[in-house]
């Protein structure tokens, strides 16, 4: 027997013991035991109930001499092309006013979180852990990249670049590597509480993995049939980042976002493209990892009816060629299991009984 609890909507999260308290009373179940939510991941699903600004937060301590002058003067011009009944005839402060890279503080103007990662000469200056370390598992290489956004984007992309090339190319598309890069950076809490921590990029023999601190915001689901990423934890910063210059994976000028585009719908076509298996995702709640397999992985099912079902409810349906290749059984099996399965009620076929097409749901 295997049940399925659907989990809370986001903005109800976390579900907790009342007379205990979100705080003290949340916890994850892990395995045959429950772990309690640490206060900065009950914050996290807190923060999911409304839109973090975050990256609006004025940096009092920086001013405009602590930006790139060339690339406010880029941004400008990009918010002119793309908003001209707006933008045309307004001064460039105004402009990146409105757009949130500059705020109005203590009588000046000074830089935003957002306009400072996006746009900063040197942004660590006043943020020292919201960076990017690279680690090569086993070889001791370890590098920490510093910069604004779009240096510490480039900057990795070509480090990876040195370490993955093949005779015939490269282990990984550079294209899911940039896109993972700066998902990670995009999307990574900004939060006092998360400001301690760093986007790693930890690379092994068989993997990548890339990691950032703050899970999959409000109805941010990973769902691959559906659209990705469908909400957004650092709405400002994004709307910078589609005016900040920076090159693409081939080198030609860009942005570091191009407007309505989904990073990780982009990853998962560069890795089908390049012959590649799909990126994993980890949510945490505390963090989210990708990772990038040189090669297919399958982790065989432990419970048939257990993991059956709760693939189920993360799927409209599966073909039975896919269940025997997860299940590790053989054929003959796989459909004596089904039957019963289907004869409890649990599941239900898609296609006539016989047909090679095969499809089974969660019933109705």
């Amino acid at each position: 027997m295997a049940a399925v609890i659907p989990a809370l909507e986001p903005d109800l999260r976390p579900a907790y013991i009342t007379d205990r308290g979100p705080v003290a009373g949340s916890f994850i179940r892990t395995g045959d035991g429950d772990k309690r939510l640490t206060h900065y991941e009950v914050d996290r699903m807190c923060e999911s109930r409304m839109q973090p600004v975050w990256d609006t937060e004025h940096v009092s301590e920086a001013s405009v001499t602590d930006l790139d002058a060339a690339v406010l003067k880029t941004m400008v011009e990009r918010n002119r092309a793309m908003t001209p009944s707006v933008f045309g005839g307004m001064a460039g402060e105004e402009i990146l006013v409105k757009t949130g890279v500059l705020a109005e503080g203590a009588g000046r103007l000074v830089p935003t979180l957002g306009g400072l990662l996006a746009a900063g000469v040197y942004p660590q200056q006043f943020f020292p852990r919201l960076n990017i370390v690279l680690t090569v598992r086993g070889t001791g290489e370890t590098r920490s990249i510093n910069g604004p956004v779009p240096y510490m984007v480039e900057t990795a992309v070509n480090l990876l670049a040195e370490r993955l090339r093949t005779a015939d190319g490269f282990a990984y598309p550079l294209r899911a590597c940039h896109e993972a890069v700066v998902n990670a950076l995009q999307h990574r809490d900004y939060s006092p509480e998360g400001r301690g921590s760093q986007v790693r990029i930890d690379l092994f023999d068989d993997r990548l993995e890339i990691l950032n601190p703050g899970g999959f915001f409000r109805a941010a689901v990973y769902n691959r049939q559906i659209h990705g990423l469908a909400a957004l934890r650092n709405a400002n910063l994004t709307r910078i980042l589609e005016c900040t210059p920076c090159p693409d994976a081939d080198g030609r000028p860009g942005t570091v976002l191009e407007p309505g585009t989904q990073g990780l719908l982009l990853i998962d076509e560069a890795l089908e493209a390049a012959g590649r298996p799909r990126a994993v995702v980890h949510d945490w709640v505390s963090a989210v990892s990708l990772v990038f397999f040189r090669e297919e992985r399958i982790v065989h099912w432990t419970d048939f009816e257990y993991d059956l079902t709760t693939a189920l409810s993360e799927r409209d349906s599966i073909a039975l060629t896919e269940i025997v290749r997860c299940s590790g059984l053989s054929r003959s099996t796989v459909l004596a299991k089904l039957r019963r399965m289907i004869d409890a009620g649990l599941i239900e076929r898609m296609e006539p009984l016989h047909s090679p097409r095969q499809r089974y749901r969660l019933s109705s």
